[in-house]
């Protein structure tokens, strides 16, 4: 069986976020968390525990 998804780019952004959020190359990569704290839609719980994760990284 195939599902195909039509994801347009807000979604397809949205999507590599949610799946990467605990990656540490995206903690560290200033510009790629920028824009997924920006666009990906995370609730403020969300943002505030990728955030500390970034925080963490940086010690």
């Amino acid at each position: 069986m195939h599902l195909w998804l039509s994801l347009d780019g807000q979604n397809l952004l949205k999507e590599g976020c949610d799946q990467l959020q605990f990656h540490p190359d995206l903690v560290k990569h200033d510009k790629a968390a920028e824009a997924c704290l920006k666009y990906a839609g995370w609730n403020d719980k969300a943002k505030a525990e990728f955030r500390e994760r970034q925080r963490l990284s940086r010690e």
